[in-house]
C-alpha cells in the first residue's frame, strides 16, 4: 500500500466498534434472566453432548459475533503497537539489501 492509498483510506470509528462489541456482547449472554446460551453449549459441547443440528447452530449464533469481536480486538490492538513501535510496512527484504550495501 502506497502513500496515496493510506490517504484517501476512511478513517476507522472507535464508537461503531465499541456499539458492536456491546451488542455481541449481548448476544452471547442472552437470555438475560437464565443461564446464557452460550455457556449452555459450551458445557454441552465439552462434554460431548452437542448433537442436533439445532445446538451447533445456537452455539454459533451465539458464539461467533463475540469471537469475531474479539478477533478484532486483538487485530486492532496489534496493529496499533506495530505502528507505534516501527514494525509495521517494514519489508525484510529491503533491510537486508540495504545491509548489504
Amino acid at each position: 500500500m502506497n502513500h496515496s492509498e493510506k490517504e484517501n483510506k476512511p478513517p476507522e470509528s472507535s464508537a461503531s466498534f465499541w456499539i458492536l462489541g456491546a451488542l455481541a456482547g449481548i448476544l452471547a449472554i442472552s437470555p438475560l434472566g437464565e443461564e446464557p446460551h452460550l455457556w449452555q453449549k459450551l458445557v454441552l459441547l465439552w462434554f460431548g453432548w452437542l448433537q442436533t443440528p439445532l445446538d451447533w447452530l445456537d452455539l454459533a449464533m451465539h458464539g461467533v459475533p463475540i469471537t469475531v469481536f474479539l478477533g478484532l480486538g486483538i487485530r486492532k490492538l496489534w496493529l496499533r503497537f506495530s505502528v507505534n513501535s516501527g514494525i509495521a510496512g517494514k519489508n525484510p527484504k529491503q533491510n537486508s539489501r540495504n545491509s548489504n550495501r
